[in-house]
């Protein structure tokens, strides 16, 4: 092997290049120029003898351009995110059905179809706790007892109802009752409201009946009319007695 010389002054390179080196410099001219294309690539040492070389591992991607092969993976990846979604998603619908159902069943008053779930007017009303409860349209007629009681802090409100019984409401604590248009006939007692009660009958309605209220209750509701007046009975009026004549004689 030749000893490598300087392309530009031709001085031959001083010693043995170290293995890696790829550039030289003339010690005379100072050019400098490429080293050998064999010391870019150093030996590799045996094992045993020293680190041993670095290998960088290498990537392969394989890519198909096949349109047959991607169309697959999408309807495959469609059908896999579906599947998800409606296992994960059904059970939430079904959990949100059932709460608008308890919902609509709680406010059960904005329809009369509603309303008969709540009350229909073959039973007395009995309401407590904190319950709110609106129907409309209700027909209710007792020859007993009281059509509709309320206690603790319910809340209920009828509209266009008809309702006739010996007492008609019953409230105590905290409890309140609104009656809106339609008729409330007591036939003893039309609203018993004690405790913080509050009783509301107003509109185009028809109450009658007695009222109580004791405690810090109170009754607002339509004053019953008068009841008529007889006109005293008036005797029937007597012919008065002719008197004699002058010259008869009496009668025996």
């Amino acid at each position: 092997m030749q000893p490598l010389a300087c392309p530009q002054c031709g001085a031959p390179s001083a010693g043995q290049i170290p293995p890696g080196i790829t550039m030289l410099t003339c010690q005379y001219c100072k050019a400098t120029y490429p080293a050998p294309q064999a010391n870019m690539y150093p030996p590799q040492q045996q094992y045993g003898q020293g680190p041993q070389s670095q290998q960088i591992p290498q990537i392969v991607i394989m890519h198909s351009h096949s349109s047959y092969d991607d169309s697959g993976y999408q309807v495959a990846n469609a059908f896999n995110w579906s599947f998800w979604m409606v296992r994960g998603v059904l059970p939430f619908i079904v959990v949100l059905m059932v709460a608008g159902s308890s919902v609509a069943f709680s406010l059960a008053g904005k329809s009369k179809m509603a309303s008969a779930f709540v009350w229909d007017g073959t039973t007395p009303f009995d309401c407590g706790g904190v319950d709110e409860v609106t129907v409309t349209g209700v027909n209710a007629t007792f020859t007993a007892g009281t059509a509709i009681t309320v206690s603790g802090n319910c809340k209920f409100t009828c509209t266009d109802c008809n309702i006739k019984a010996p007492t008609a409401i019953q409230v105590d604590s905290n409890g309140s009752v609104t009656m809106i248009n339609g008729s409330v006939v007591g036939t003893d007692v039309l609203a018993d409201a004690s405790g913080n009660a509050h009783v509301s009958i107003n509109g185009n309605v028809t109450a009658s009946g007695e009222v109580r209220q004791s405690g810090n209750a109170h009754v607002n509701a339509p004053k019953a009319p008068p009841a008529a007046v007889k006109p005293a009975a008036v005797a029937p009026a007597v012919a008065p007695t002719p008197a004699p004549k002058p010259g008869a004689k009496p009668k025996h």
